[in-house]
């Protein structure tokens, strides 16, 4: 048998993992690691005989709920701290995904935190579309070229237009008065 890192990666023990209060993300990874280790958790704690610490069926469909209404999350900010990716062009189709996440969420369970998620959620980012800085960085950014909606592309043309100064007369008139020339390989006076 091959002994190769990726195979002791994969056959590695998995443990749990602790909470870090400065990472938000610690909690995610904590509930997601003890749910996919729950039923060794309690078969080490019944041969322990600590039933004291045994989790009910509510608290473990809890914990597994908030995995749930959490991995979007978790996912957005994998993604946007990505150190060698441009990540402000990615804001509003992250946001606009974390809240579609969130409706589908609701939709399949009834869950408080999922509820309390997406008023945040919509209280922070209601309309990040009508951040200029926003809007014409995912407008001009290739990647987003067909999620690009009306409402966005409005706003970063009426922002850059204001930003822009005004067409100088003069220039206007002199590009109007002098004909354009046909290109080299097409004109007929050549050779």
């Amino acid at each position: 048998m091959e002994d190769s890192a990726e195979h002791r990666i994969v056959d590695a023990p998995k443990e749990l993992i602790q909470e870090v209060k400065t990472k938000w993300n610690s909690t995610y990874c904590m509930l997601e690691r003890f749910s996919n280790l729950y039923k060794s958790a309690i078969r080490v704690l019944a041969d322990h005989m600590r039933h004291d610490l045994q989790l009910s069926r509510t608290d473990l469909d809890l914990i597994f709920t908030a995995v749930e209404a959490l991995r979007p999350f978790e996912e957005a900010t994998r993604e946007m701290s990505g150190e060698n990716f441009t990540t402000i062009a990615k804001v509003i189709p992250m946001v606009r995904g974390l809240k579609e996440q969130m409706s589908i969420n609701l939709k399949k369970r009834n869950c408080p935190m999922a509820k309390e998620l997406q008023a945040q959620l919509q209280q922070r980012f209601s309309c990040p579309e009508e951040s200029f800085i926003l809007a014409a960085s995912t407008f001009l950014d290739p990647r987003f070229k067909d999620q690009n909606q009306k409402e966005m592309l409005e706003t970063a043309k009426r922002r850059l237009s204001q930003q822009l100064p005004p067409p100088d007369p003069e220039e206007v008139q002199l590009e109007k008065a002098v004909p354009q020339q046909a290109p080299v390989h097409k004109r007929k006076d050549s050779i």
